[in-house]
């Protein structure tokens, strides 16, 4: 439990806690096994793909180009967590051995792939780009709580100002579900404001699912405040862990929950706590 602890927050994980603390629990400290998801597993193969396209020749960086190094990309996902083939072929059972995705299945993933790259390239032209981080670590510490997360892209300029730049490979969300990912990037802004003391002029969200891109230029106040909040969340899952006390919140999350047999507002019955509570 104290090794649990001692870990750094991460924004996926403290967000996590918002969404359901039973989920967070079976997730992160259970660490039950799931399924890789299909969605989850094709934004990492994206993600991928975006941040080696940085390392051509700028005039390298095209469509034809970047669309190409998505096979060799699967390749390697395959060859180095074959558990991946799970999330690419839904007709692999599971849990299971290590399996062969069938061809379909891949030219299917790689179909979707190419398309939402090519709408990436309707977002920005990455020829004028020039990063200067990209799946930036940062780690720093708000007086006992450490934090951390890992940052798509930063971009410098001349003078300082920093933009800080995520892509989501879904679609943009209606303004009563933006909080999570908003949510994100001021997790990265406040990373970098406490590891370098610059705060971000520009956090952008590329989503290419539908081609938006959303913007929002944080303000001093604003990521005090947030700091602040993210301070009292962390005291909310320190207590629940202490505590061993987890509960629920049934919403329309739970229909892609892998636990509901495990979930007592599902009906099922809730695991042993793995560790004694202290209080």
């Amino acid at each position: 439990m104290q090794d649990f602890l001692s870990k750094p927050l991460s924004p996926t994980r403290a967000y996590s806690f918002n969404d359901c603390q039973l989920l967070f629990r079976y997730r992160t400290i259970d660490k039950l096994p799931e399924r890789p998801g299909a969605a989850a597993f094709k934004g990492t193969l994206i993600h991928s793909v975006l941040e080696d396209m940085f390392d051509l020749p700028a005039s390298d960086r095209t469509l034809d180009t970047v669309s190409g190094l998505l096979p060799a990309a699967l390749e390697k996902f395959l060859a180095e967590e074959p558990e991946v083939a799970f999330a690419i072929d839904e007709s692999l059972e599971w849990p299971g051995g290590a399996s062969e995705p069938s061809v379909e299945s891949q030219q299917l993933l790689l179909s979707s792939a190419r398309s939402l790259t090519a709408k990436y390239f309707t977002l920005e032209d990455p020829r004028t780009l020039n990063p200067s981080e990209r799946e930036h670590h940062v780690e720093v510490e708000l007086g006992a709580q450490k934090i951390h997360g890992i940052i798509d892209r930063v971009e410098r300029t001349a003078a300082g100002d920093i933009r800080i730049s995520d892509y989501k490979t879904g679609k943009s969300p209606k303004p009563a579900w933006a909080h999570k990912y908003w949510f994100q990037m001021k997790f990265y802004a406040l990373l970098l404001w406490k590891s370098e003391g610059v705060l971000a002029r520009e956090l952008r969200l590329l989503f290419l699912g539908d081609g938006v891109v959303l913007r929002h230029s944080p303000t001093l106040e604003e990521i005090v405040s947030f700091e602040t909040e993210v301070l009292e969340l962390a005291a909310r899952i320190k207590a629940a862990v202490l505590a061993g006390t987890f509960a629920p919140k049934p919403s329309k999350l739970c229909d892609w929950c892998s636990f509901q047999k495990l979930c007592p507002a599902q009906g099922g019955i809730e695991l042993p706590l793995p560790y004694s509570p202290t209080s």
